[in-house]
């Protein structure tokens, strides 16, 4: 159920069938989030699904861990980001 193509979600293992990084679900299931709040924010992902991905971070946890670090805010965000001035000015 995981899948890792070229050009999709950066070359990041995704949820076969969806553009979902695992990491994104990682995240989430991270910071405390049930499979069922995480079902809420994805409705089209399956609880198989998201309980695939799951096991996959924790198969993998430093290499998720490590893409949920590169996809930080602070570390997307660049001077050349399009209207960088704005989303800096979030708070």
């Amino acid at each position: 159920m995981i899948a890792k193509r070229e050009g999709v979600c950066g070359g990041r293992e995704t949820i076969k069938g969806h553009r979902i990084p695992v990491w994104q679900i990682a995240k989430l299931y991270i910071e405390g989030s049930s499979v069922e709040e995480i079902g809420e924010k994805f409705p089209r992902l399956s609880r198989d699904e998201i309980n695939q991905a799951i096991r996959f971070y924790k198969k993998n946890e430093e290499k998720i861990s490590t893409q949920i670090e590169e996809n930080e805010p602070e570390n997307v965000i660049t001077p050349s980001t399009p209207n960088a001035h704005i989303l800096n000015d979030r708070e």
